[in-house]
């Protein structure tokens, strides 16, 4: 069978492969519903397609997984999405919580020297705005642990390594408080009776949910690591560090570097 349209399976690779490999999820019918927000009937049709034209291999009840065709292309995907974010952040200026949703659109219409000329014209960064690292980028960027924000100890500076970037109302709220890639922050108090997290980002107070912090991912500022918790709020995910300057100055050379999860 031919691949199907690419407007179509564009966003079912991109988000397996993240689910996969950088949250290491079990991917199924029923999360890949709640990424995309389609109905579970349409998901289960276009898995089918999917499997059909060998983008992925699906058992009756088992999880989907990319083959390496899936992959491929899913990784060819991955890297436009997210070099199409650089480009429009730190080029165009365009604002910080919004670069997401409009590189959907610009990352269908690059192809692999136009993505290169983009890339190399943003500074050849290592990471996208949100501190997710860009497929197929030249130089091993150095190894760091993070853990999401919650399950941080208080009273220590953070560095933010990565935020996600999968619901825009939150990107909007991260941006008001300033949780963004490269930025401090430091939890003074968590109230878990109410489930808010009360700190500092960049020496300002800001106030936080247990949920949305758990969408932030943090590491020690002075690259000390705490012992893992016994019991974490969420878990943990691939990520990469990103560049120190703020949000104000997107063209500012990349100094980032990759993460690992604890």
């Amino acid at each position: 069978m031919s691949t199907p349209r690419n407007a179509t399976i564009i966003p079912y690779l991109k988000t397996i492969w993240i689910l996969q490999n950088e949250e290491m999820a079990r991917v199924g019918v029923t999360i890949l519903s709640e990424r995309l927000s389609k109905a579970t009937a349409t998901v289960s049709q276009t898995v089918r397609t999917l499997a059909d034209a060998r983008l992925i291999h699906h058992e009756p009840y088992g999880p989907i997984e990319l083959t390496l065709k899936g992959e491929q292309l899913a990784l060819k995907v991955i890297r436009n999405d997210r070099v199409a974010r650089a480009f429009l952040y730190r080029v165009l200026d365009y604002p910080w919580p919004d670069v997401a949703r409009e590189a959907n659109t610009l990352m269908l219409v690059l192809h692999d020297d136009l993505a290169n000329r983009l890339h190399q014209v943003s500074g050849s960064p290592l990471t996208d705005p949100y501190g997710n690292p860009i497929p197929g980028t030249k130089g091993e960027p150095n190894a760091r642990k993070g853990r999401p924000l919650g399950d941080q100890p208080r009273g220590v500076e953070l560095e933010i390594l990565r935020v996600s970037d999968t619901d825009q109302a939150l990107l909007d709220r991260f941006d008001v408080l300033g949780l963004t890639p490269g930025q401090l922050v430091r939890i003074e108090h968590m109230d878990h009776t109410t489930g808010v997290i009360y700190g500092t980002c960049n020496n300002t107070a800001l106030t936080i949910g247990v949920q949305a912090a758990s969408r932030v991912l943090t590491a020690r500022s002075d690259g000390k690591e705490h012992p893992k918790p016994t019991q974490s709020s969420s878990s943990t995910q691939t990520a990469s560090v990103a560049a120190r300057p703020s949000v104000s100055r997107p063209d500012r050379p990349s100094t980032r570097t990759s993460v690992t999860s604890e």
